[in-house]
């Protein structure tokens, strides 16, 4: 379950995301969402990314191939965007 000591906290997070994207799926399927990572080592590699994060989903629906990709994000034991080398306060997400 979320409390297991396994379980780390980047995959309870996911577990969370993938939880509102299947109610997004059902109830309001028109919604436009992103899905970022934050405090990570690498950063999307696009004009105008920010130091630290990585856009999974850009802006778009939910769908069931972007909830399959999270799960095995959430599974996979070696993080590929890496954790930032230094905290990086989440005040500078929103300057």
């Amino acid at each position: 379950g979320l409390g297991d000591e396994a379980t780390s906290a980047f995959a309870v997070a996911i577990r969370c995301v993938n939880e509102l994207l299947g109610m997004k799926c059902v109830a309001a399927p028109l919604d436009w969402i992103a899905v970022v990572l934050y405090n990570t080592r690498d950063k999307t590699d696009t004009p105008g990314a920010f130091d630290n994060m990585v856009t999974l989903s850009g802006l778009d629906f939910a769908s069931p191939q972007l909830i399959q990709r999270l799960e095995a994000l959430a599974s996979d034991d070696d993080f590929p965007f890496g954790h930032a080398d230094v905290e990086v306060p989440l005040r500078d997400v929103f300057w």
